[in-house]
């Protein structure tokens, strides 16, 4: 399941004045999964492997 990591880019979000916003970046790992393994059910099974609830898809768990 595993793809390449190696492009990994930092984005940081100015607060709003409505919601305020980390001074940390949000981590994006883009083609961090090989094509083929990139699917809602295998993202549910890689988070629910690593003990994050399913509940990210379609707000339900």
């Amino acid at each position: 399941m595993q793809g390449n990591i190696a492009a990994v880019s930092l984005e940081y979000f100015a607060d709003d004045g409505l919601f305020p916003n980390s001074l940390l970046p949000v981590v994006i790992y883009r083609r961090a999964l090989a094509g083929e393994a990139v699917s809602a059910e295998a993202l549910e099974h890689l988070f629910d492997f690593n003990g994050w609830p399913s509940q990210w898809r379609a707000g339900s768990g």
